[in-house]
């Protein structure tokens, strides 16, 4: 099989309880990894931007993500690239997604988006998050194989908000300058 440099996969989020509260449902529908906007939304967009059904757009991604936990997600594409970090080779890891998307709740896990620690507070949460995030599990991946053998390891936790790139792990979160190469 051959290795792709860029993969494209997505994770809805699960509903919050007061989404289920308020008997909200998910506005997407898939099959297989094809994703599309559910009859009834597609219709509304299509009315509020005078555009036909079917010029809506549908998308397709390497794998979809629907489960809840994360485990899935983190075997499958997270963990190759922890794997080649440890074999000496740069990995990148991108969540992208608009506020509510669900971003933290991936990352960090059930715990930290229900009680929205800070970052200072990441390692003292190993193994008590009812459900964890794919960068902890991550960390206890390389914390695991860090016992077995000596190397450096270097990590970035970079947010982009409103044009501004800012150091999550940072001792103090402050904007980080952006150069190009030229």
């Amino acid at each position: 099989m051959e290795q792709e440099h860029i993969r494209v996969a997505l994770r809805e989020r699960p509903l919050s309880e007061s989404e289920k509260e308020q008997k909200m449902d998910h506005v997407w529908e898939y099959e297989g990894t094809r994703m599309s906007l559910r009859k009834r939304e597609a219709e509304e967009y299509s009315r509020g931007h005078k555009v036909s059904l079917k010029d809506i757009q549908h998308h397709k991604l390497q794998h979809v993500f629907l489960e809840e936990d994360n485990s899935a997600l983190y075997r499958q594409e997270v963990q190759p690239l922890v794997r080649q970090g440890l074999a000496g080779m740069n990995s990148t890891l991108m969540v992208y997604g608009q506020t509510g998307a669900g971003k933290t709740h991936t990352l960090l896990g059930h715990q930290h988006t229900a009680h929205r620690r800070s970052t200072s507070d990441l390692g003292m949460s190993f193994g008590q998050s009812r459900e964890k995030g794919v960068l902890i599990m991550a960390l206890e991946e390389v914390v695991a194989a860090q016992r077995e053998e000596d190397y450096s390891l270097e990590c970035e936790y970079l947010e982009i908000y409103n044009d501004k790139v800012v150091d999550l792990l940072g001792e103090e979160e402050r904007a980080i300058e952006v150069s190009e190469d030229t």
